[in-house]
């Protein structure tokens, strides 16, 4: 019943888009009071403003290098991972990283010890690797939905909180930092387990869900009393939007995507998108916000 329903959902919001072309006002009444909060009110849509808002917020995307203004570099990753080289961190054959060997845990004994720092830029590098090789899915079930493989980190923006300032001279926290994180989701993998999910035509979810949508995570970075990291405040938001424009494409999406027994909300879908990052930091080892004049970013101790 459940599937019908979303079916539904599809079959209608075509029919209402197609509508909005050809009404007169009195169609525009009709569609605002009658059609949309008969069909799509168990959604939190209850009239055509709710209704065009979750609309622009699936097609009206930003361009992507209007969105992006502290993207990395193909320099950026070969930097970063010359680090871990120099670290001493398993490599395989042909010289690239191991993430699978990191992911099992590092042997203090065969790195080379010292601080090695990275840029926020470097981090993301490596980060968009980690999501290549599978390893972050391993550790991040909750978000499997989504197809990990198919996540490209486009930025990261590390913002470490300011502990005090006298003057010229500016002390900065290395264990509590604002990040604002971006990456770019290709919903082919997402739109066929939709299509199975919700017994309805795959040519139909093409039609109506685009094939890039863009997600945007900003929260605090913060230490617990156990040194570990912790997402805290967290927001999110689609295709460059805030979370109170995306909020109702964000609950479609979890409705249509995650199982009922996830009981899946914003809240949680937030915290886990923070966690890719906490993930791939926990895998570099011990690690701390840094500053200094030209970087910003992290500081990995081995």
């Amino acid at each position: 019943m459940k599937k019908k329903k979303r079916y539904s959902f599809f079959i209608v919001l075509g029919i209402v888009l197609s509508a909005l072309v050809v009404v007169v006002f009195c169609g525009y009444l009709l569609l605002d009071k009658v059609v949309v909060p008969k069909y799509f009110k168990d959604y939190g849509i209850d009239n055509m403003h709710d209704l065009v808002a979750m609309v622009k917020t699936l097609y009206n995307s930003p361009k992507e290098e209007q969105m992006i203004k502290n993207g990395y570099k193909l320099s950026d990753q070969q930097n970063a991972v010359n680090k871990l080289i120099t670290a001493g961190v398993p490599t395989k054959y042909d010289g690239t990283i191991d993430y699978q060997a990191i992911s099992e845990g590092l042997d203090r004994e065969t790195l080379k010890h010292g601080d090695y720092t990275f840029s926020d830029c470097e981090i993301a590098s490596l980060i968009d690797q980690m999501l290549e090789s599978g390893i972050l899915a391993q550790k991040l079930p909750n978000i499997k939905y989504l197809d990990t493989l198919k996540i490209n980190i486009l930025e990261l923006i590390i913002s470490p909180e300011v502990v005090s300032e006298e003057g010229q001279k500016v002390e900065y926290s290395k264990t509590s930092a604002n990040v604002s994180f971006t990456f770019k989701l290709d919903t082919s993998a997402v739109r066929n387990q939709m299509a199975v999910k919700m017994d309805t035509p795959l040519f139909l979810l093409n039609m109506i869900v685009p094939k890039t949508m863009y997600i945007t995570v900003n929260y605090k970075l913060s230490q617990n009393q156990n040194e570990k990291w912790e997402v805290v405040d967290g927001h999110l938001g689609l295709n460059g939007r805030t979370e109170k424009d995306s909020q109702i494409l964000l609950d479609l999406l979890i409705s249509f995507i995650f199982p009922e027994e996830d009981e899946m909300t914003i809240e949680k879908l937030t915290n886990e998108c923070g966690r890719i990052l906490i993930t791939g930091l926990d895998f570099l080892g011990h690690t701390e916000i840094y500053t200094s004049d030209n970087i910003t970013g992290v500081l990995v101790t081995y």
